[in-house]
């Protein structure tokens, strides 16, 4: 009995022993299927990036464009098309991805934005071009006059009366869509980048093109808005200049802006920032320039060509085969206002160096400000007697401020500009299509001056295409060209302006934007006259915005918004703008 139990006793440790080996054999493959299971889960991420990868290149030798719309390249899926939810490779910002078979990111993105506006006051008489959504500083400068001086004054109203038709017009436009193409590339100078984008309302550029738009089809023309290659700090294209602070304005529907901003919107440029320490930066850039002037004849620029053609020689005036300088054959400049009397013989204005802006800006957590400063040559240069340079400088402060005071929600935010400056032309908030007789650089007597000018024709007037000098079959007086032109006196034109601006957001999803700006242009009435042409040069132009925005999702943006402004001229008159315009901007 003792034998058997001591057996016993042997076999059970035995048998226990095999137990607690094989629970530790278990644990043991347990613990390498886990492992083993992990490895394959890795390997099948690991191969649904190569995959990706492969995405690019097609095995088969189909093109790339193919490799763009095709998905994994593996098995029975390869070259099968994408379809939702199928893995992409990010790229390196927001919403942007891979090109196939390069390290370049590229996103594209805009949106498409529709307008309806009612224009209770200050309208044009008819629509019959495209952009109708412009608005803003851009319509202010030539808002129809409100003409009220007596019968035969220079201030009276027409007989067909503008003024009686410019209320209650109205207008939609859905023109202001974009289109935006952007790309990052990593290289050894650092990361290269490029931003392509337009708009569709070329139709402000000819309207010969696009008049009557809305006859049978909105035929609007694709525009560039910005077209600039950056690498680092360096940029080259057409692109916003430093100086123009778009941080520091208000967020409106209305694409032509507020009145008393600085800087023109978009320009051909060439510049580099220097980030400096405590969030500062220095930029200085090359931006395209342009001389531009008044005259008793019209407002002009120097992008303004000379007509071709001729006109026939006025009663009682011999021009001779090769007429001196202010005498001319020519209809006048082609694409420049007309003026009255008659328009320039030649456009004497000229840009012969780029123009210089600088910038220094302070980016801080409440918000940054912004010191800006532009200089730039001016030259009227006729080729024979007229020979002036001018110098225009100025400068400005903007900026934002999200102070977070008395309970208003931390994304508050207030903005501001103010700027002064001579013959600063462009840079001083030009209101877009009607600049070349709103926002110039000089002030001339050019076209209607000399000891023989007969302002009422434009005879003997220096400069004009209806100058002859005074020059007839029986008293040729051509000699006169040299002293005429010595009578011509050009100054630079003073200017400033101020802006301010504040939104609050009621909800995440509701906000709402005020806004107040004005500027002011310093025109000499003895230098340019007074006549039918400098009545509507422009002195004051004053306006603001109201708006309420909702975005019931990220990449909606409507509601509406109203606009009120007004300008004054050189001779006192004024127009008046009151419109409201419901808009909606859905981005992609």
């Amino acid at each position: 009995m003792s034998g058997n139990r001591t057996i016993k006793a042997i076999a059970g440790k035995a048998i226990a022993g095999l137990a607690l080996s094989t629970a530790l054999l278990l644990g043991v493959v347990s613990v390498r299927a886990d492992e083993l299971s992990d490895l394959r889960a890795n390997q099948q991420l690991l191969q649904q990036r190569i995959d990706q990868l492969a995405a690019a290149v097609n095995n088969n030798g189909a093109p790339q464009q193919q490799a763009q719309v095709t998905g994994p390249f593996t098995g029975a899926s390869r070259g099968t098309p994408v379809v939702a939810g199928a893995p992409t490779i990010a790229g390196s910002f927001p919403r942007s991805f891979l090109v196939p078979g390069t390290n370049t990111s590229i996103a594209i993105t805009g949106f498409v934005k529709y307008d309806m506006i009612e224009k209770f006051r200050g309208s044009g008489v008819e629509v019959t071009s495209g952009s109708n959504s412009i608005n803003g500083n851009a319509a202010t400068g030539g808002l129809p006059l409100n003409l009220k001086g007596p019968p035969g004054s220079l201030t009276a109203a027409p007989f067909f009366n503008p003024a009686k038709r410019q209320n209650w017009v109205y207008t939609d436009d859905a023109s202001f869509s974009r289109l935006r193409i952007e790309t990052r590339t990593p290289t050894n100078l650092g990361e290269v980048g490029t931003v392509f984008e337009m708009d569709f309302a070329g139709c402000t550029v000819d309207s010969a093109i696009c008049s009557k738009v809305t006859s049978t089809t909105d035929s609007q023309l694709m525009r560039l808005r910005y077209a600039y290659a950056t690498i680092g700090g360096f940029i080259a294209g057409q692109a916003k200049p430093a100086i123009t602070d778009n941080d520091a304005a208000p967020e409106l529907f209305d694409d032509g802006g507020e009145a008393g901003l600085l800087g023109p919107a978009r320009l051909p440029l060439i510049g580099y920032t220097w980030q400096l320490p405590y969030g500062v930066a220095f930029t200085t850039e090359a931006v395209t320039p342009e001389s531009s002037f008044w005259t008793p004849i019209g407002g002009f620029t120097d992008s303004c060509n000379p007509a071709t053609g001729s006109n026939p020689s006025p009663v009682g005036v011999n021009i001779p085969p090769n007429p001196p300088v202010g005498i001319s054959t020519s209809s006048g400049i082609s694409n420049c206002p007309p003026g009255v009397p008659g328009g320039l013989a030649i456009n004497p204005m000229k840009s012969n160096l780029p123009e210089g802006q600088f910038t220094l800006r302070a980016e801080q957590p409440w918000g940054h400000v912004q010191g800006s400063f532009v200089v730039h040559r001016l030259t009227l240069q006729d080729g024979a007697f007229l020979n002036q340079n001018f110098a225009g400088y100025g400068g400005g402060v903007s900026g934002n401020m999200r102070p977070n005071w008395f309970g208003f929600s931390s994304k508050d935010n207030f903005g501001f500009n103010g700027w002064a400056g001579t013959g600063l032309g462009h840079d001083a908030n030009p209101p877009g299509g009607t600049e070349p007789t709103t926002a110039n650089a000089l002030q001339s007597n050019f076209g209607l001056v000399g000891a023989f000018c007969n302002r009422a024709t434009g005879a003997g007037c220096y400069g004009n295409s209806n100058a002859n000098l005074g020059t007839t079959a029986n008293s040729p007086t051509a000699g006169n060209t040299l002293p005429n032109s010595r009578l011509v006196r050009t100054s630079t034109v003073g200017s400033w302006g101020t802006e301010f601006n504040y939104q609050h957001w009621w909800l995440d999803t509701l906000r709402s934007t005020l806004s107040f700006g004005i500027q002011m242009y310093n025109l000499d009435g003895n230098l340019l006259g007074h006549n039918a042409t400098t009545l509507t040069y422009n002195r004051i132009m004053a306006g603001g915005h109201a708006n309420l925005i909702w975005s019931p999702v990220s990449f909606i943006d409507t509601g509406f918004e109203t606009f009120l402004a007004q300008r004054t001229t050189l001779l006192h008159q004024r127009g008046q703008l009151v419109l409201l315009d419901y808009s909606i901007r859905v981005k992609f």
